[in-house]
């Protein structure tokens, strides 16, 4: 039963020449994902160059992040005027662009507006690649984005292991500029893989794009695309948050060494993986209400637990727990695309992306203020508090049928 339900589901996500489009765009949330989860495994190393304490690496986090927010809307509306297609190359080259600047920095100030670019580059990805996998797979849009992030937080393993061995034999720069050649690569892929458009084009003339940008704003006056948001921020807030500082929070305050802190930092995107994987079937089974009610109650106790645990495998536990929020995310996706005309559909989705990213670039300088001041603790309690928003405002959606 189990093995004829998943040869179903690989053939759906196969059919019609659709798996090359999942694939690319995989492998593009594989870089973009990636690349930004190097910076935690770089910071120690940048801030013994540069001289700067954690309330600065909250802040450079903030700004790589910050970026990668304000990118989501223009992403989506230039995809909704220009074609996807265009919009996934040159967010990729700007990421290459963004990616030179930061590794060539001489200082501190130059580094962090490198990082700016970079993260916008990367922002730009986010909102399009979701919506050519919603337009192309429909029904199996859950499964799809769940599949394209799960091959994502690959990249957030793979990645930052592979740049520290890289800083540790050659230094920093290096342990972020070994991704420029897959860039390159993807870029090729993308261009001839992915179609042109696979939307229908908004209105290009002056009038029709001012009744665009009014259609645009009377969606958000809807409460459960309010409520919604509301939910996407909150674990936007402790995903940042606790990607930023989790290594840095297992050394200092549990004593564990670089190596297992590593380690258990990529357990917790081995969580986000499972959640994502079950995303699709879950969301099937029981709903996406209810789904996104499970994975938030799952994930958002252990965060508020972690400060109290000094058990070794019972942290391990709660870390992996944690990462189960990964499956709150495609869900969650998947219902805010349902609300959008398709002809706006990026435009929308991109304000979507813009505020609960933007929402979310406070959870990194959060912690950093915190832990300069002695109440790492403290940083992690008010992570998994804000998380428990997510399971409020998630009880109070509707339940849509498809």
């Amino acid at each position: 039963m189990v093995r004829e339900r998943l040869v179903g589901i690989a053939g759906r996500m196969w059919a019609d020449g659709m798996g090359w489009i999942l694939i690319v765009i995989s492998v593009g949330w594989f870089l973009s994902l990636g690349t930004r989860l190097i910076y935690p495994v770089l910071i120690p190393e940048i801030a013994l160059e540069f001289g700067i304490d954690y309330t600065s690496a909250g802040i450079t986090l903030s700004v790589l992040w910050l970026g990668y927010a304000l990118m989501s809307l223009p992403g989506g509306v230039l995809a909704d005027r220009l074609g996807e297609r265009w919009v996934l190359t040159g967010s990729l080259l700007v990421g290459i662009l963004g990616i030179g600047l930061v590794v060539t920095a001489p200082a501190f100030g130059i580094f962090v507006v490198a990082s700016f670019i970079l993260g916008s580059g990367l922002g730009f990805f986010g909102t399009t690649g979701t919506t050519i996998l919603a337009d192309v797979y429909d029904d199996g849009a859950t499964t799809a984005i769940g599949l394209s992030q799960v091959v994502g937080n690959v990249g957030t393993i793979l990645l930052p292991v592979i740049a520290g061995l890289l800083v540790a034999v050659a230094g920093w720069r290096l342990g972020l500029a070994y991704v420029l050649p897959i860039f390159v690569i993807v870029v090729v892929g993308i261009w001839v893989i992915v179609p042109r458009r696979t939307s229908p084009q908004a209105g290009s003339d002056d009038q029709s794009w001012r009744r665009t940008v009014a259609r645009i704003g009377r969606t958000f006056i809807d409460r459960t695309l309010v409520l919604i948001i509301v939910a996407m921020s909150s674990l936007a807030f402790v995903y940042q948050g606790l990607s930023g500082f989790l290594p840095a929070y297992l050394i200092d305050v549990k004593a564990l060494d670089h190596t297992l802190a590593s380690l258990l930092f990529g357990l917790m995107f081995v969580g986000m993986m499972i959640g994502m994987i079950a995303s699709g079937p879950v969301s099937d089974h029981i709903g996406e209400r209810n789904a996104m009610i499970g994975f938030s109650i799952m994930s958002m106790p252990p965060v508020l637990a972690l400060p109290y645990v000094e058990n070794l495998g019972v942290i391990i536990f709660l870390v992996v727990c944690a990462g189960l929020m990964g499956g709150f995310f495609p869900v969650s996706m998947t219902y805010v695309i349902r609300f959008i005309p398709d002809d706006i559909q990026g435009s929308v989705f991109g304000v979507v992306r813009t505020l609960f990213n933007g929402i979310g670039v406070l959870g990194p300088p959060t912690v950093g203020v915190l832990a300069d001041a002695g109440f790492f603790d403290m940083g992690i309690l008010v992570l998994g508090g804000i998380g428990i928003l997510a399971v409020g405002a998630s009880l109070l959606l509707p339940q849509i049928s498809r």
